[in-house]
């Protein structure tokens, strides 16, 4: 009886001294989100979700989308400022190796100008025509105001067809684009310039996308329920009767809008593009914005090139860096006036199109308590899942956004 009595004493002191550790380490696991890191994690879990299902290289790459959420998500919520957060963003974009997918502040519309260039067009003093188009000159928020002003670029370029020696459209933007602005794309092409350019009949790419009939299951069950790519058709442009001009140069940068007539035309080859820095693909590709909070914004691509040739992407002909010289005025916009007055590129290859569509499920770990990283991603699914994926809203006793948010410490 004594030796079993102090067995049982010695068990119990043992296990005391292991007491703190259990309380530390349940402590560290329990630590409560606060409201700052909650509403964090809800515009994350938007972002993830777009990605997973939206974002076509997870369609026919191996991208490990899932373990990059898991990773990153300790830096997203300890991140101490805006500029961190952004930049614990940014490293999870980075997986995607997309300069179509990045991360943009947000433009407060007080900081938008109100004047702006006058006239639209300049020349240079051998007949090179000079188009800037961005917000130094357009308002993409008023398109009668931009329809005016592309209608002046036309007329200038039908009046002087035979003696213009080339021109350089600057695409630059400084900002992005404001929120919900017309698109340039189709304000190019309604006013009729596209048509000016062309010399030829020319092919602009269609677009491929990912599409959900339903949310597919993950294991292979018979079901209705799929995804696949969903494709919109090349787009003919025919010329009118203006004539030969050529060549064009378009110069733009990380933010700059460019019409898919650049890309027709560059695919022609009478047409260069000079990126300044690195090239997003804005105006070419599709994107969809979401606003991630702490004054910041996720452009997710959504769409792929698709040519009539089977082809995919689009690179800049001649990569430039912006100079840092404050005597130097603008030397990219000299490298393309350059360009113009030697114009003599090699034809750009593009890169196959990928031919098929499949869900990328990442499996993560499967121990029995899953990482805190992990059940928070978790949760991510579930919320998008239903969130997008189900009909019946109208049903749900409470909002689901609200009941999201209120789970998260919980989970």
């Amino acid at each position: 009886m004594f030796c079993l009595r102090t067995k049982l004493i010695w068990l119990l002191l043992a296990f005391s001294c292991f007491l703190p550790l259990f309380n530390y380490t349940a402590s560290a696991q329990q630590t409560s989100l606060n409201s700052h890191q909650i509403e964090r994690l809800v515009k994350v879990a938007e972002l993830w979700g777009t990605v997973k299902y939206f974002h076509p290289y997870l369609a026919h790459q191996d991208i490990k989308w899932d373990s990059a959420m898991v990773s990153t998500l300790p830096d997203i919520l300890d991140a101490k400022d805006e500029e961190s957060y952004a930049g614990s963003i940014e490293r999870l974009l980075s997986v995607l190796d997309d300069p179509g997918t990045y991360v943009t502040q947000s433009i407060p519309e007080n900081t938008l100008p109100t004047d702006f260039l006058e006239p639209v067009t300049s020349w240079t003093a051998d007949s090179i025509l000079v188009v800037p188009l961005n917000e130094n000159t357009l308002d993409l928020r008023d398109y009668v105001m931009v329809f005016q002003r592309l209608s002046e670029v036309l007329s200038e370029v039908q009046s002087n067809s035979s003696n213009v020696k080339g021109i350089v459209f600057d695409m630059r933007s400084e900002r992005g684009l404001p929120k919900d602005p017309e698109p340039l794309e189709v304000l190019i092409q309604y006013s009729g310039l596209e048509n000016a350019l062309a010399a030829t009949s020319l092919v602009v790419p269609g677009q491929r996308s990912r599409v959900h009939n339903g949310f597919a299951q993950e294991a292979p069950v018979d079901t209705d329920y799929s995804s696949s790519f969903y494709v919109t058709n090349s787009r003919l442009i025919e010329p009118n009767s203006t004539g030969n001009i050529s060549p064009f140069v378009f110069l733009v940068n990380q933010f700059g809008q460019l019409p898919s007539i650049a890309l027709a035309l560059q695919d022609a080859g009478i047409a260069a593009i000079v990126s300044e820095g690195h090239f997003s693909g804005g105006g070419l590709i599709s994107t969809h914005p979401i606003e991630i909070g702490e004054n910041h914004i996720v452009h997710v691509r959504t769409s792929e090139l698709a040519r009539t040739d089977g082809t995919t992407g689009f690179d800049a002909d001649l990569t430039i860096n912006k100079s840092k010289d404050v005597n130097d005025l603008d030397g990219s916009l000299d490298q393309a006036l350059k360009l113009v007055r030697n114009f003599d590129l090699p034809k750009t290859t593009n890169q196959k199109l990928p031919p098929s569509a499949v869900n990328q499920w990442n499996t993560l770990s499967k121990d029995l308590y899953p990482s805190r990283p992990e059940r928070i991603l978790a949760a991510f699914k579930v919320w998008y899942v239903i969130k997008h994926f189900f009909p019946y809203h109208n049903l749900l006793d409470r909002d689901w956004d609200t009941v999201f948010r209120e789970s998260l410490p919980n989970i």
